[in-house]
Protein backbone atom coordinates (compact mmCIF):
# COMPACT_ATOMS: atom_id res chain seq x y z
CA UNK A 1 0.00 0.00 0.00
CA UNK A 2 1.31 3.44 -0.99
CA UNK A 3 1.54 5.45 2.27
CA UNK A 4 4.04 8.27 1.81
CA UNK A 5 3.08 9.87 -1.55
CA UNK A 6 0.55 12.20 0.09
CA UNK A 7 3.11 13.41 2.62
CA UNK A 8 5.68 13.90 -0.13
CA UNK A 9 3.23 16.08 -2.06
CA UNK A 10 2.55 18.18 1.05
CA UNK A 11 6.31 18.62 1.44
CA UNK A 12 6.58 19.73 -2.18
CA UNK A 13 3.88 22.37 -1.58
CA UNK A 14 5.75 23.61 1.46
CA UNK A 15 9.08 23.52 -0.37
CA UNK A 16 7.72 25.75 -3.15
CA UNK A 17 6.60 28.21 -0.47
CA UNK A 18 9.90 27.96 1.43
CA UNK A 19 11.90 28.68 -1.73
CA UNK A 20 9.69 31.77 -2.14
CA UNK A 21 10.68 32.95 1.36
CA UNK A 22 7.72 31.78 3.42
CA UNK A 23 8.97 31.36 7.03
CA UNK A 24 5.73 29.77 8.37
CA UNK A 25 5.98 27.14 5.63
CA UNK A 26 9.54 26.39 6.74
CA UNK A 27 8.33 25.91 10.29
CA UNK A 28 5.56 23.59 9.11
CA UNK A 29 7.96 21.49 7.03
CA UNK A 30 10.32 21.12 9.99
CA UNK A 31 7.52 19.80 12.20
CA UNK A 32 7.77 16.13 13.20
CA UNK A 33 4.40 15.21 11.60
CA UNK A 34 6.12 14.31 8.32
CA UNK A 35 7.47 10.77 8.29
CA UNK A 36 11.00 9.85 7.30
CA UNK A 37 9.45 7.92 4.41
CA UNK A 38 7.69 11.03 3.09
CA UNK A 39 10.89 13.08 3.32
CA UNK A 40 12.90 10.36 1.58
CA UNK A 41 10.36 10.10 -1.24
CA UNK A 42 10.15 13.88 -1.68
CA UNK A 43 13.92 14.32 -1.83
CA UNK A 44 14.39 11.33 -4.14
CA UNK A 45 12.03 12.79 -6.73
CA UNK A 46 12.61 16.54 -6.36
CA UNK A 47 16.43 16.39 -5.86
CA UNK A 48 16.52 19.87 -4.31
CA UNK A 49 18.25 19.27 -0.96
CA UNK A 50 20.93 21.96 -1.38
CA UNK A 51 18.65 24.87 -2.37
CA UNK A 52 16.06 23.83 0.23
CA UNK A 53 18.66 23.65 3.01
CA UNK A 54 19.91 27.10 1.99
CA UNK A 55 16.33 28.46 2.07
CA UNK A 56 15.86 27.18 5.64
CA UNK A 57 19.08 28.99 6.61
CA UNK A 58 17.96 32.26 4.94
CA UNK A 59 14.72 32.14 6.89
CA UNK A 60 16.47 31.37 10.18
CA UNK A 61 14.49 28.15 10.66
CA UNK A 62 16.10 24.91 11.79
CA UNK A 63 15.64 22.14 9.19
CA UNK A 64 13.82 18.90 10.09
CA UNK A 65 15.47 16.84 12.79
CA UNK A 66 15.47 13.58 10.83
CA UNK A 67 18.89 14.40 9.24
CA UNK A 68 17.72 13.29 5.79
CA UNK A 69 18.06 16.78 4.34
CA UNK A 70 21.62 17.17 5.62
CA UNK A 71 22.49 13.67 4.40
CA UNK A 72 21.28 14.52 0.90
CA UNK A 73 23.15 17.83 0.90
CA UNK A 74 26.30 15.95 1.90
CA UNK A 75 25.79 13.40 -0.88
CA UNK A 76 25.17 16.14 -3.46
CA UNK A 77 28.29 17.99 -2.27
CA UNK A 78 30.29 14.81 -2.86
CA UNK A 79 28.79 14.54 -6.35
CA UNK A 80 29.79 18.13 -7.03
CA UNK A 81 33.38 17.58 -5.86
CA UNK A 82 33.63 14.38 -7.89
CA UNK A 83 32.27 16.18 -10.95
CA UNK A 84 34.79 19.00 -10.61
CA UNK A 85 37.58 16.41 -10.45
CA UNK A 86 36.36 14.72 -13.61
CA UNK A 87 35.92 18.06 -15.37
CA UNK A 88 39.52 18.97 -14.49
CA UNK A 89 40.70 15.78 -16.25
CA UNK A 90 38.49 16.53 -19.26
CA UNK A 91 39.73 20.12 -19.37
CA UNK A 92 43.37 19.03 -19.27
CA UNK A 93 42.76 16.63 -22.16
CA UNK A 94 40.92 19.30 -24.14
CA UNK A 95 43.82 21.75 -23.69
CA UNK A 96 46.51 19.22 -24.63
CA UNK A 97 44.72 18.09 -27.79
CA UNK A 98 43.12 21.43 -28.69
CA UNK A 99 39.72 19.74 -28.67
CA UNK A 100 36.90 22.11 -27.66
CA UNK A 101 34.76 20.77 -24.81
CA UNK A 102 31.54 22.39 -23.53
CA UNK A 103 30.09 21.51 -20.12
CA UNK A 104 26.31 21.13 -20.24
CA UNK A 105 23.29 21.45 -17.92
CA UNK A 106 23.89 20.78 -14.22
CA UNK A 107 27.61 20.42 -14.77
CA UNK A 108 27.84 24.22 -15.08
CA UNK A 109 26.40 24.62 -11.57
CA UNK A 110 28.72 21.90 -10.26
CA UNK A 111 31.69 23.69 -11.84
CA UNK A 112 30.71 26.76 -9.79
CA UNK A 113 30.84 24.65 -6.62
CA UNK A 114 27.10 24.44 -5.96
CA UNK A 115 25.99 21.22 -4.23
CA UNK A 116 23.74 19.70 -6.86
CA UNK A 117 22.25 16.30 -7.56
CA UNK A 118 23.81 14.88 -10.73
CA UNK A 119 23.33 11.49 -12.39
CA UNK A 120 26.07 12.00 -14.98
CA UNK A 121 28.46 14.56 -16.44
CA UNK A 122 27.46 15.85 -19.89
CA UNK A 123 30.06 17.41 -22.18
CA UNK A 124 29.59 18.54 -25.78
CA UNK A 125 32.49 17.80 -28.15
CA UNK A 126 32.99 18.14 -31.88
CA UNK A 127 31.83 15.10 -33.87
CA UNK A 128 35.25 14.69 -35.50
CA UNK A 129 36.94 14.56 -32.07
CA UNK A 130 34.37 12.42 -30.24
CA UNK A 131 35.79 8.92 -30.79
CA UNK A 132 39.37 9.95 -30.01
CA UNK A 133 38.20 11.98 -27.02
CA UNK A 134 36.31 8.97 -25.63
CA UNK A 135 39.26 6.64 -26.14
CA UNK A 136 41.77 8.98 -24.50
CA UNK A 137 39.48 9.91 -21.62
CA UNK A 138 38.70 6.25 -20.92
CA UNK A 139 42.44 5.52 -20.85
CA UNK A 140 43.13 8.34 -18.40
CA UNK A 141 40.31 7.27 -16.13
CA UNK A 142 41.35 3.63 -16.39
CA UNK A 143 37.93 2.41 -17.51
CA UNK A 144 36.13 1.13 -20.58
CA UNK A 145 33.13 2.61 -22.35
CA UNK A 146 29.84 1.08 -21.19
CA UNK A 147 26.20 1.08 -22.25
CA UNK A 148 24.50 1.95 -25.52
CA UNK A 149 25.09 5.16 -27.49
CA UNK A 150 22.25 7.42 -28.60
CA UNK A 151 21.90 9.77 -31.54
CA UNK A 152 23.20 12.58 -29.31
CA UNK A 153 25.99 11.05 -27.24
CA UNK A 154 28.46 8.21 -27.19
CA UNK A 155 28.19 5.34 -24.74
CA UNK A 156 28.91 6.50 -21.18
CA UNK A 157 32.41 6.39 -19.69
CA UNK A 158 31.92 5.11 -16.16
CA UNK A 159 34.77 5.14 -13.64
CA UNK A 160 34.32 3.38 -10.28
CA UNK A 161 32.96 5.63 -7.51
CA UNK A 162 32.41 8.48 -9.97
CA UNK A 163 29.59 9.75 -12.14
CA UNK A 164 29.48 8.46 -15.73
CA UNK A 165 30.65 10.90 -18.40
CA UNK A 166 28.58 11.28 -21.56
CA UNK A 167 30.31 12.89 -24.54
CA UNK A 168 27.65 14.56 -26.67
CA UNK A 169 28.02 15.36 -30.34
CA UNK A 170 24.58 16.98 -30.55
CA UNK A 171 22.14 18.83 -28.30
CA UNK A 172 19.37 18.93 -30.90
CA UNK A 173 16.03 17.18 -30.82
CA UNK A 174 13.30 16.75 -33.41
CA UNK A 175 12.04 20.30 -32.84
CA UNK A 176 15.11 22.32 -31.89
CA UNK A 177 18.36 22.67 -33.82
CA UNK A 178 20.82 24.27 -31.43
CA UNK A 179 24.18 22.53 -31.80
CA UNK A 180 25.84 24.36 -34.68
CA UNK A 181 24.76 27.87 -33.72
CA UNK A 182 25.64 27.23 -30.06
CA UNK A 183 29.23 26.37 -30.95
CA UNK A 184 29.74 29.92 -32.26
CA UNK A 185 28.63 31.49 -28.96
CA UNK A 186 30.37 29.34 -26.31
CA UNK A 187 32.04 31.06 -23.36
CA UNK A 188 35.00 30.06 -21.14
CA UNK A 189 33.96 28.17 -18.01
CA UNK A 190 35.28 30.00 -14.97
CA UNK A 191 37.71 28.08 -12.78
CA UNK A 192 38.24 25.12 -15.11
CA UNK A 193 40.82 25.84 -17.83
CA UNK A 194 40.24 24.15 -21.16
CA UNK A 195 36.48 23.97 -20.74
CA UNK A 196 33.65 26.12 -22.05
CA UNK A 197 29.94 26.52 -21.39
CA UNK A 198 27.00 27.51 -23.56
CA UNK A 199 26.00 31.15 -23.82
CA UNK A 200 23.19 32.01 -21.35
CA UNK A 201 20.38 31.86 -23.91
CA UNK A 202 21.60 28.56 -25.35
CA UNK A 203 22.16 27.11 -21.87
CA UNK A 204 18.57 27.99 -20.92
CA UNK A 205 17.04 26.73 -24.17
CA UNK A 206 18.93 23.43 -23.95
CA UNK A 207 17.87 22.70 -20.37
CA UNK A 208 14.27 23.81 -20.94
CA UNK A 209 13.73 21.66 -24.03
CA UNK A 210 15.66 18.75 -22.53
CA UNK A 211 13.31 18.59 -19.55
CA UNK A 212 10.01 19.33 -21.31
CA UNK A 213 10.51 17.44 -24.59
CA UNK A 214 13.09 14.73 -23.85
CA UNK A 215 12.12 13.89 -20.24
CA UNK A 216 8.46 14.85 -19.67
CA UNK A 217 8.42 12.94 -16.36
CA UNK A 218 10.78 15.65 -15.06
CA UNK A 219 8.51 18.59 -15.86
CA UNK A 220 8.18 20.70 -12.73
CA UNK A 221 10.89 18.84 -10.77
CA UNK A 222 12.24 21.42 -8.33
CA UNK A 223 15.88 20.66 -9.06
CA UNK A 224 15.40 21.24 -12.80
CA UNK A 225 13.12 24.24 -12.31
CA UNK A 226 15.76 25.95 -10.14
CA UNK A 227 18.49 25.29 -12.72
CA UNK A 228 16.27 26.66 -15.49
CA UNK A 229 15.43 29.68 -13.35
CA UNK A 230 19.11 30.38 -12.68
CA UNK A 231 19.82 30.17 -16.42
CA UNK A 232 16.89 32.51 -17.13
CA UNK A 233 18.33 35.06 -14.70
CA UNK A 234 21.48 35.25 -16.88
CA UNK A 235 19.50 36.17 -20.01
CA UNK A 236 18.64 39.63 -21.20
CA UNK A 237 15.03 40.82 -21.56
CA UNK A 238 15.43 40.70 -25.34
CA UNK A 239 16.67 37.09 -25.24
CA UNK A 240 13.72 36.16 -23.06
CA UNK A 241 11.26 37.74 -25.52
CA UNK A 242 12.90 35.90 -28.44
CA UNK A 243 12.62 32.62 -26.56
CA UNK A 244 8.93 33.16 -25.82
CA UNK A 245 8.34 33.73 -29.54
CA UNK A 246 10.25 30.55 -30.38
CA UNK A 247 8.25 28.58 -27.79
CA UNK A 248 4.98 29.74 -29.37
CA UNK A 249 5.97 28.08 -32.67
CA UNK A 250 6.51 24.59 -31.20
CA UNK A 251 3.92 21.84 -30.62
CA UNK A 252 5.11 21.71 -26.99
CA UNK A 253 4.35 25.42 -26.46
CA UNK A 254 2.08 25.03 -23.41
CA UNK A 255 4.35 22.84 -21.26
CA UNK A 256 7.43 24.84 -22.30
CA UNK A 257 5.73 28.11 -21.29
CA UNK A 258 4.46 26.59 -18.02
CA UNK A 259 7.91 25.24 -17.15
CA UNK A 260 9.60 28.57 -17.90
CA UNK A 261 7.04 30.54 -15.87
CA UNK A 262 7.30 28.12 -12.92
CA UNK A 263 11.11 28.37 -12.97
CA UNK A 264 10.93 32.17 -13.09
CA UNK A 265 8.63 32.30 -10.06
CA UNK A 266 10.84 29.95 -8.03
CA UNK A 267 14.01 31.88 -8.79
CA UNK A 268 12.41 35.28 -8.12
CA UNK A 269 10.89 33.88 -4.89
CA UNK A 270 7.30 34.56 -5.87
CA UNK A 271 4.34 32.64 -4.48
CA UNK A 272 2.13 31.22 -7.20
CA UNK A 273 0.15 28.16 -8.23
CA UNK A 274 2.02 24.99 -9.16
CA UNK A 275 0.98 23.60 -12.58
CA UNK A 276 2.97 20.40 -12.04
CA UNK A 277 1.45 19.03 -8.84
CA UNK A 278 -0.21 16.08 -10.56
CA UNK A 279 3.05 15.19 -12.33
CA UNK A 280 4.88 15.30 -8.99
CA UNK A 281 2.25 13.24 -7.18
CA UNK A 282 2.29 10.61 -9.94
CA UNK A 283 6.07 10.34 -9.63
CA UNK A 284 5.80 10.00 -5.84
CA UNK A 285 3.08 7.34 -6.12
CA UNK A 286 4.79 5.34 -8.89
CA UNK A 287 8.18 5.39 -7.17
CA UNK A 288 6.77 4.24 -3.86
CA UNK A 289 4.74 1.52 -5.59
CA UNK A 290 7.85 0.37 -7.44
CA UNK A 291 9.77 0.06 -4.17
CA UNK A 292 6.93 -1.79 -2.45
CA UNK A 293 6.35 -4.21 -5.29
CA UNK A 294 10.06 -4.70 -6.01
CA UNK A 295 9.30 -5.10 -9.68
CA UNK A 296 11.76 -7.61 -11.23
CA UNK A 297 14.21 -6.21 -13.76
CA UNK A 298 13.89 -8.12 -17.03
CA UNK A 299 14.95 -6.98 -20.52
CA UNK A 300 11.33 -6.64 -21.64
CA UNK A 301 10.34 -4.91 -18.40
CA UNK A 302 13.18 -2.39 -18.67
CA UNK A 303 12.09 -1.68 -22.24
CA UNK A 304 8.38 -1.13 -21.47
CA UNK A 305 8.27 0.16 -17.88
CA UNK A 306 9.57 3.71 -18.60
CA UNK A 307 6.86 4.05 -21.26
CA UNK A 308 4.24 2.82 -18.78
CA UNK A 309 5.45 5.46 -16.30
CA UNK A 310 5.17 8.19 -18.92
CA UNK A 311 1.69 7.04 -19.93
CA UNK A 312 0.51 7.09 -16.30
CA UNK A 313 1.75 10.69 -15.91
CA UNK A 314 0.13 11.74 -19.19
CA UNK A 315 -3.21 10.15 -18.29
CA UNK A 316 -3.26 11.63 -14.79
CA UNK A 317 -2.08 15.12 -15.78
CA UNK A 318 -4.36 15.25 -18.81
CA UNK A 319 -1.64 15.76 -21.39
CA UNK A 320 -2.19 15.13 -25.07
CA UNK A 321 0.32 12.40 -25.84
CA UNK A 322 -0.09 12.43 -29.61
CA UNK A 323 3.00 14.51 -30.38
CA UNK A 324 5.15 12.68 -27.85
CA UNK A 325 4.17 9.34 -29.37
CA UNK A 326 4.95 10.49 -32.90
CA UNK A 327 8.34 11.83 -31.80
CA UNK A 328 9.16 8.60 -29.95
CA UNK A 329 8.14 6.38 -32.83
CA UNK A 330 10.36 8.21 -35.30
CA UNK A 331 13.39 8.68 -33.05
CA UNK A 332 16.53 7.29 -34.65
CA UNK A 333 18.95 5.01 -32.84
CA UNK A 334 22.62 4.39 -33.65
CA UNK A 335 22.48 1.02 -31.90
CA UNK A 336 21.14 -2.15 -33.49
CA UNK A 337 17.81 -3.42 -32.27
CA UNK A 338 17.82 -5.74 -29.26
CA UNK A 339 15.72 -8.15 -31.35
CA UNK A 340 18.01 -10.29 -33.50
CA UNK A 341 15.62 -10.49 -36.44
CA UNK A 342 15.18 -6.72 -36.54
CA UNK A 343 18.92 -6.12 -36.15
CA UNK A 344 19.67 -8.49 -39.05
CA UNK A 345 17.11 -6.79 -41.27
CA UNK A 346 18.46 -3.34 -40.38
CA UNK A 347 21.89 -4.45 -41.60
CA UNK A 348 20.81 -6.28 -44.75
CA UNK A 349 17.44 -4.77 -45.76
CA UNK A 350 17.38 -1.33 -44.07
CA UNK A 351 13.89 -0.20 -45.18
CA UNK A 352 12.32 -3.42 -43.90
CA UNK A 353 14.37 -3.29 -40.69
CA UNK A 354 13.32 0.29 -40.01
CA UNK A 355 9.65 -0.53 -40.66
CA UNK A 356 9.84 -3.52 -38.31
CA UNK A 357 11.46 -1.44 -35.57
CA UNK A 358 8.70 1.15 -35.97
CA UNK A 359 6.09 -1.60 -35.68
CA UNK A 360 7.71 -3.03 -32.55
CA UNK A 361 7.75 0.42 -30.96
CA UNK A 362 4.07 0.91 -31.79
CA UNK A 363 3.25 -2.41 -30.12
CA UNK A 364 5.38 -1.41 -27.12
CA UNK A 365 3.44 1.85 -26.76
CA UNK A 366 0.11 0.04 -27.06
CA UNK A 367 1.05 -2.54 -24.42
CA UNK A 368 2.35 0.22 -22.14
CA UNK A 369 -0.93 2.12 -22.51
CA UNK A 370 -2.97 -0.94 -21.53
CA UNK A 371 -0.76 -1.48 -18.45
CA UNK A 372 -0.84 2.22 -17.53
CA UNK A 373 -4.61 2.71 -17.65
CA UNK A 374 -5.51 0.95 -14.36
CA UNK A 375 -2.51 2.52 -12.61
CA UNK A 376 -3.60 5.97 -13.73
CA UNK A 377 -7.06 5.37 -12.29
CA UNK A 378 -5.51 4.46 -8.93
CA UNK A 379 -3.31 7.56 -8.97
CA UNK A 380 -6.25 9.83 -9.83
CA UNK A 381 -8.27 8.41 -6.95
CA UNK A 382 -5.35 8.87 -4.57
CA UNK A 383 -4.72 12.43 -5.81
CA UNK A 384 -8.29 13.45 -4.96
CA UNK A 385 -7.54 12.77 -1.31
CA UNK A 386 -5.03 15.63 -1.21
CA UNK A 387 -6.80 18.21 -3.37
Amino acid sequence: MVRHAHGALELRRLAVAILAGDAPAAGAAAAPRFSTGAWALFLKVEQCAGPLRAAFARLGVDPPANALLDDRVRADTQRTLSTRGQLAVIGALARERSWPAVVLKGGVAAAAGEPIHLADVDVLVRTEHAASFATELSHRLGVTVEGRPTVRHLAAIAAPHALPVELHTSIDNRWTALTETAWHRILPLDGLPGLSRLAPRDHLWHMLTHVVIDHPDRRGRLRDALLIGAALAECTAEEEREMEQEIARLPYARPLADQLAFARRLTQRQRASDPFELVAFTNFWMLERERLRRIPRTPIGELIYPTVWHWVIALVAGWSNRQRLVDGLHEDSPSPSRLRVTAWLERHVPPVGKALRLGVRAIQYAVAFVLAWPLARQVRRAAKEVE
